[in-house]
């Protein structure tokens, strides 16, 4: 199938480079006395009907020049300024060519007796690269922190996790007022800065973090930058939350703010037993290699984690449900500016929690012949502490040269303890879980001319994990370990990952004379991998021995990496081109100490290929089409050999043979925005192939399973289609969002030794929202989604396959007596249903009022949460092999007082 893009990409390609012109109306804009008048609006308007075709502006010299469809034979050209008398001109146009016509504007007197003026902000502003919401437009003031008004914005999607994804592309960082003071730790703002304070939300593409290279670097990075309310910023502000309640609930936080010329300064704090989540950290979705993202340098390889916590997934209903907490996070991030060449900046982060989290699990397992079920209870604690410590110094060398380094810290320990009782049989996991990491950055730049530019970069990190995992007793694995009568114990997994990474790499970036930009890159990096695993048991309480070989691991993996990258930039009529070509030479040597014939050295030399062609044929649609081809090779989660324990019940190991897995990815993403009639959307389709990849191999047994990763020559993909569409009927104050998600994903699997089968999982998801956001008296949103998931097993369609659906639906009431007090009554309902089981309904009530004591000054909250007091959430699910029926404890119904003091 992936052949087909083959043939697709390069025939589009073709017929693109055949696009050499374009159709325009440029000009000037000048007075009775030939001077230029800048910053005049010019309206291009189809000949029979008032409706705008086109927009712009002239620029400083009066100059003009506007992009118009090939579809326009006769047209009407309008030029308005305050000031002059308006003036229009009819145009027959010609086609791809530069049509001129100027005008000169005459000066009008303006009479007029009393004047008001009113400022008034578009809603949203759609610029080439920059999109700014004004978020009151947005949102209904029950929001308390940023990420609560990010869920609220025209094409924006926050996961579970705290992640960020605009129209279907992640977010790399948030900015504030243009400084990036908190890297790509982006949940420290947008989960514990006030949304009060903020006035717009800008959605910045193509971002370049260099200002030596903003003119030359050809990025594709996409960053938020929040602007506060203009009458919060000064020298100091902030705010202070200070609330309790009933059975030893608080809830405690506070922003301290400095706005200076020379130093901003951010500390922030929460500290709560509400559920409220503020960790700091990502998952493995925010490290960063230079082959992951070669936009720019800023690797950031991490030691793989082997054996997972045993905590609850991301459930349906919000977190803070079901966190049962003890929550303790502060930042401190500065950038500090003492003369016009030096800015330093520093990241300080110290998080410190106890959670714990209650559930009852129902499975059956669907194995044919030898279907079984059965039932387990949980109750874990977890104790996890992370402190983390980052300086940055920026030094300008001359007009022409940068120089910054960058050292960073982080160490984590987490202890998890979960009692647990597996079909009647009782014992309890513990997990010592801790990893210290080092890294440092080096980047100098050099630009030669306004037009070229060289940048090297260096860095060199250092991480450690290690993790040991008991489970006591752990006579479960009888059958596994021991053949006769004697009775295991305990068994414990041990496990130590360290990862050495050194990185360089040399860029030169060129802006050619027709203005379009070429860059090359020449780097290599050299990364070690060392992995040693191994199981203790004992028997009896006294007798201490080693599982054999086969649950054991000592290996280290070498991966050295050249490459060589060039891309291009070219604009050919409506239509921008950027092309990437790389050559790439891997080495990978692998020693197997426990198993030596799994050793290997083998060098892989491959391409990397990418083609982007966007598309703007007016002012309100544009187009992006996406095709990559590259490789990738295994690293040491891929490769060791022996079964390591890494959930109390599941073993997996990897019988992977040194590959390249070759992958291809397709991207169409259409976006639409109409400023003038307040109408946003977009949709997002993409195709992922990866060929020479991985397959599962599984056997089940009731007490445990075993899991092993295989090399395998059918395909996988992936199919998604993410479409949203939003409108702001302003007259009404009302926002309405409606989204839709398609999801495709086929595997082959092998379950109980059988053949390898085709696994199709297809889910899809449906949402809309609705926000008043009128300031009087009464304001309202409603809203939720609807999903199922649907596996299909093999190629046989004509047999219904397991499905399971989703519902969650709220409304949000709120009520404004006198712009003073405020009244918020939510409730929320969800409802999950599969071939397995039916849940009931869960049906949530809080409430939550708000009195302002002193404007800006002092406010009293009061929440009342999970009035109803629903003690449990039932879900259900299914895949191809199991059907699952969960319940899990939730917190139950609080009564919280809090004042809130602004400064």
């Amino acid at each position: 199938m992936y052949k087909k893009w083959e043939f697709v990409f390069p025939l589009l390609l073709l017929g693109v480079l055949k696009i050499t012109a374009q159709t325009r109306i440029g000009g000037i804009t000048k007075n009775n006395a030939g001077a230029a008048i800048p910053f005049v609006t010019l309206t291009v308007n189809y000949s029979d009907t008032s409706k705008i075709a086109a927009f712009g502006f002239s620029d400083a010299n009066g100059k003009f020049s506007i992009r118009i469809s090939d579809s326009i034979s006769i047209c009407t050209v309008n030029a308005e300024l305050l000031g002059f008398a308006k003036a229009h001109k009819t145009l027959d146009i010609q086609k791809n060519k530069i049509n001129t016509i100027d005008f000169i504007l005459t000066e009008e007197a303006i009479d007029i007796k009393s004047l008001t003026i009113r400022a008034f902000r578009p809603p949203v502003k759609t610029r080439p690269d920059t999109i700014t919401f004004q978020v009151k437009s947005f949102i209904d003031s029950s929001e308390r922190v940023v990420e609560d008004v990010l869920r609220k914005l025209p094409g924006m999607q926050v996961d579970d996790n705290g992640g960020l994804k605009f129209r279907g592309k992640p977010v790399e960082r948030i900015l504030i007022e243009g400084d990036d003071l908190f890297n790509r730790d982006y949940k420290i703002p947008s989960k514990n800065l006030s949304a009060n304070i903020i006035e717009e939300v800008q959605v910045i593409d193509r971002y370049s973090s260099n200002p030596l290279l903003k003119k030359l670097e050809n990025s594709d990075r996409l960053v938020l930058n929040l602007n506060f309310k203009k009458d919060r910023i000064k020298r100091w502000f902030g705010n202070v939350n200070v609330g309790g309640g009933f059975d030893n609930k608080y809830d405690a936080s506070y922003n301290l703010i400095t706005f200076t010329k020379k130093l901003k300064l951010f500390d922030l704090g929460n500290f709560n037993n509400i559920g409220t989540e503020s960790n700091p950290e990502f998952n493995s979705d925010r490290a960063m290699s230079a082959r992951q993202n070669t936009d720019f340098f800023d690797p950031e390889i991490r030691a793989k984690g082997i054996i997972n916590a045993p905590l609850l997934p991301g459930l349906l209903l919000s977190r803070e449900r079901f966190n049962f907490n003890n929550n303790l996070f502060n930042s401190l991030n500065f950038i500090d500016k003492p003369n016009d060449r030096f800015q330093i900046k520093g990241i300080a982060v110290i998080f410190k929690d106890r959670l714990e989290q209650f559930q009852n699990n129902q499975t059956q397992y669907l194995l044919g012949s030898q279907s079984f079920s059965t039932t387990d209870t949980q109750d874990v604690v977890s104790k996890p502490f992370f402190g983390k410590a980052s300086l940055e110094g920026t030094y300008k060398v001359s007009e022409k040269s940068l120089l910054t380094v960058t050292t960073e810290y982080s160490a984590k320990k987490n202890e998890t303890v979960g009692n647990t009782i597996l079909n009647s049989d009782g014992f309890i996991q513990t997990l010592n879980d801790k990893f210290s990491y080092w890294r440092n950055l080096l980047s100098f730049t050099q630009t030669i001319s306004d037009s070229l530019a060289v940048v090297l970069h260096a860095t060199f990190s250092n991480d450690t994990r290690t993790q040991s995992f008991l489970i006591n007793p752990s006579q479960n694995f009888n059958g596994l370990f021991i053949s006769d009568s004697n009775r295991l114990s305990s068994t414990k997994q041990n496990a130590e990952v360290s990862t050495q990474y050194l990185g360089l790499e040399t860029h030169i970036l060129g802006v050619l004379q027709n203005s379009n930009k070429l860059s090359l890159k020449i780097g290599g990096s050299q990364q070690t991998d060392n992995l040693v695993s191994y199981i203790d048991l004992v028997f009896n309480k006294t007798e201490n021995q080693k599982a054999n070989t086969d649950f054991s691991n000592n290996l280290t993996y070498k991966e050295s990496f050249l490459y060589a990258q060039t891309d291009y930039n070219k604009e050919i009529g409506a239509f921008n081109l950027t092309g990437k070509v790389g050559l790439n030479i891997l080495n990978g040597d692998l020693n197997n100490f426990l198993v030596p014939t799994n050793s290997y050295n083998k060098t892989w030399i491959y391409p990397d290929v990418r083609a982007n062609i966007k598309w703007q044929p007016n002012y309100l649609n544009k187009f992006s089409l996406t095709y990559q081809f590259n490789n990738r090779s295994v690293d040491i989660s891929d490769l060791y050999t022996g079964y390591i324990l890494n959930t109390y019940r599941n073993f997996s190991r990897n019988l992977i043979s040194p590959t390249q897995i070759i992958a291809q990815t397709g991207s169409l993403v259409y976006s639409y925005n109409d400023d003038f009639k307040n109408i946003w959307g977009f949709l997002n389709a993409s195709y992922n192939r990866t060929d020479n990849g991985f397959s599962s191999r599984s056997s089940f047994t009731p007490q445990y399973s075993l899991g092993s990763i295989t090399n395998f020559a059918q395909p996988n993909e992936i199919i998604l289609l993410l479409a949203e569409v939003s409108k702001l009927f302003s007259t009404q104050n009302l926002s309405v969002k409606l989204s839709v998600q398609q999801l495709w994903n086929n595997s082959y699997e092998s379950v109980l030794n059988s053949d390898f089968t085709k696994n199709t999982n297809w889910s899809s998801t449906y949402g809309i929202g609705l926000v008043s956001t009128y300031a009087k008296f009464f304001n309202f949103s409603v809203g939720g989604n609807w999903s199922r998931n649907l596996s299909y097993l093999g190629s046989n369609t004509q047999i219904e396959p397991p499905s399971s659906k989703n519902v969650k639906g709220y409304l949000r009431l709120r009520f404004n007596f006198s712009g003073k007090t405020f009244f918020f009554i939510t409730n929320e309902l969800y409802y999950s249903k599969s071939d397995f089981s039916e849940t009931p309904k869960h049906f949530f009530t809080d409430f939550e009022l708000t009195h302002t004591i002193t404007p800006q000054k002092l406010t009293f909250f009061l929440d009342f949460k999970n009035i109803f007091n629903v003690t449990d959430f039932v879900s259900t699910s299914v895949s191809a092999y199991q059907s699952n029926f969960s319940s899990y404890r939730l917190i139950p119904r609080y009564l919280v007082a809090k004042f809130e003091c602004r400064f």
